[in-house]
């Protein structure tokens, strides 16, 4: 009989956050039990004695990392490394170059994350592109070029880009923004307040649920990921 090890998927973002690690971690342990395997999804490392920790977030998972090696050093670690380990913690906490030389396995979301990982450690890293299902296309009954921004409000982003770009389209455009996600902080809260109130294009929605972000996806027309260190668009569209 094949006994599948059990695999313990550790994240700093609690449980009921819709924060992305979070939301990761449910998607992964949902494909692993696909897959026959049993996944618990842990805020740290519980302890137990699992065939494999999966950690996401270098910096905030390292205690779990050392810990899960120290008592089970021939035991695999499959590290996650996310945005702000490569753009912004790695080059202010240490402990993001110790949890990749711990893990037997790095993990990048997209191809050019890559380039950001210490040419020491590359040839443990692997792209994992992110994916969804498709379904049904959910009609936009609106008017105009509807534009969402999904991602909470923090400073690791520029989650102000595009209603900054506002300003740039010419007065006949049909472009209107919807951002949805929470403030992480007073400053992001009072600035999202100020372009609701004084841009006539945007409105902030705070945060949504997953369903609810996604059937808002299904009927916009393009979705912006404001990153700071990579704005992926700009809106100079002539709708």
């Amino acid at each position: 009989m094949n006994i599948k090890p059990l695999i313990e998927i550790v994240t700093p973002a609690p449980p009921g956050s819709l924060h992305g690690n979070r939301m990761t971690a449910l998607r992964w342990q949902a494909f692993l039990k696909d897959l026959g395997y049993v996944a618990d999804v842990t805020e740290s490392w519980s302890g137990g004695s699992v065939g494999l920790l999966i950690a996401l977030h270098a910096y905030r998972s390292h205690q779990s990392i050392l810990q899960f090696k120290k008592q089970y050093p021939d035991k695999p670690v499959v590290l996650v490394l996310t945005g702000t380990d490569l753009y912004r913690d790695m080059a202010i906490h240490d402990e993001v170059l110790q949890s990749m030389d711990l893990a037997d396995a790095l993990v990048v979301l997209q191809s050019s994350a890559l380039d950001s990982i210490p040419a020491g450690f590359r040839h443990k890293a692997q792209v994992i592109y992110q994916s969804v299902e498709i379904g049904p296309h959910a009609e936009n009954t609106g008017s105009g070029f509807q534009v969402v921004v999904i991602g909470h409000l923090g400073d690791e982003k520029d989650p102000f880009c595009v209603a900054r770009s506002l300003s740039f389209i010419p007065k006949n455009s049909q472009i209107h923004v919807l951002h949805l996600g929470k403030a992480m902080n007073v400053q992001m809260e009072r600035a999202a307040m100020e372009y609701d109130d004084k841009l006539e294009r945007y409105r902030w929605m705070g945060e949504q649920s997953h369903e609810e972000a996604m059937r808002i996806l299904s009927q916009s027309h393009l979705m912006v990921i404001p990153v700071v260190w990579r704005v992926a668009l700009m809106l100079s569209l002539r709708q």
